[in-house]
């Protein structure tokens, strides 16, 4: 889904994320595999009511409406209880379809075999690692679970999220710190249909595992790690909104142009901040596994 977790603290994370989100919904619109549907937020156990009514007051009038629950279960199709907010922008994208519309575009060329000479771009998820171990980046499991019985007309954000699937929906996901039993991941995705729908789900038509890429605190890094090489890494859970951006960022920066960025954003986001900490600690991604938190 095209929507980041927006922030209302004026930090430089909050920053990223807005012109992630900017920047994402201008450059999907129109693109195979994607459908402008709207997303809705409700309050949720990282975003509780005060934040989204903050977030309501502070995000351009044309990103967010926010709406009351009379107005929030129309644009939902189901009964919901809470005030929440709309971003008419938001988009569901289907991600096999995008890529290979991007590989079919006519300045997309694609080789099965590693570059030679010019700038190397490695956005290869966590195995990043294999390269440039001093990144602390590693993998966190998750997974999403469809169900029978949850028809949507649109993506609703809250405790994880539920996206519409026809007669059915995906709801999800885990944050596995230590890869789970799949029938745990069905339950606690089951646990979330509850909450949203206020009824146990339907039959389950399947699932789907995978892993995020993410960072040590929770912020990708994007940005050059040499001369002749950059890096698009640790984007999370938010990857579908700030691969773009970091994309056009990185195309900047091999073109000798200024980044679409400020550089409060380039300093969150810079490369080699983990060497700055790992003076101090060492690298808590070092052994391969990730801690409990």
């Amino acid at each position: 889904m095209v929507h980041a977790r927006l922030l209302s603290d004026g930090s430089a994370a909050a920053s990223l994320r807005a012109h992630a989100y900017a920047y994402a919904t201008w450059f999907y619109s129109g693109c195979e595999g994607v459908t402008s549907t709207g997303a809705l937020q409700l309050p949720g156990p990282n975003t509780g009511a005060e934040r989204l009514r903050a977030l309501g007051e502070v995000l351009p009038s044309d990103w967010v409406e926010r709406v009351s629950p009379r107005e929030a279960s129309d644009l939902a199709g189901i009964d919901i209880a809470e005030n929440g907010l709309y971003f008419p922008n938001g988009a569901a994208i289907q991600g096999a379809a995008l890529c290979r519309s991007l590989l079919d575009h006519p300045r997309i060329r694609f080789a099965s075999d590693p570059p030679r000479g010019g700038i190397r771009v490695l956005a290869n998820g966590c195995a990043i690692a294999e390269s440039l171990p001093e990144l602390e980046v590693a993998p966190l499991m998750g997974q999403v679970d469809r169900f029978d019985g949850g028809r949507l007309r649109l993506p609703v954000l809250a405790d994880g999220y539920a996206r519409p699937a026809g007669e059915s929906c995906w709801v999800g996901a885990t944050y596995e710190y230590r890869p789970w039993p799949t029938a745990e991941a069905t339950a606690a995705n089951a646990e979330r249909f509850r909450k949203l729908f206020g009824r146990a789900p339907g039959a389950s038509r399947g699932f789907f595992r995978g892993t995020r890429a993410v960072t040590s605190d929770r912020t990708p890094v994007i940005g050059r790690a040499g001369p002749d090489t950059c890096v698009s890494a640790g984007h999370g859970s938010v990857g579908v909104a700030s691969a773009a951006l970091a994309g056009e960022w990185i195309a900047s920066l091999i073109c000798g142009e200024y980044p679409p960025v400020s550089r409060e954003i380039e300093a969150l986001c810079r490369v080699d901040r983990f060497h700055e900490r790992q003076r101090r600690r060492p690298n808590p991604f070092a052994s391969g596994r990730r801690r409990e938190r």
